[in-house]
């Protein structure tokens, strides 16, 4: 099956474009792979933003 991956457009997705690391199409649909990295380092930070305080 042809692939070619992407960068996520500006607009358009459902997802935050920070959370998307590229966007594969292929033959029957478009495969979103996420940024796990930046989707755990926004919910950490959410997290502990009141610890300490």
């Amino acid at each position: 099956a042809e692939s070619a991956s992407e960068e996520p457009p500006a607009v358009g997705m459902r997802w935050r474009r920070q959370f998307v690391r590229t966007l594969v199409r292929r033959d029957d649909g478009v495969v979103v792979l996420p940024d796990l990295h930046a989707i755990f380092a926004a919910f950490i930070g959410k997290a502990t933003a009141g610890v300490g305080a």
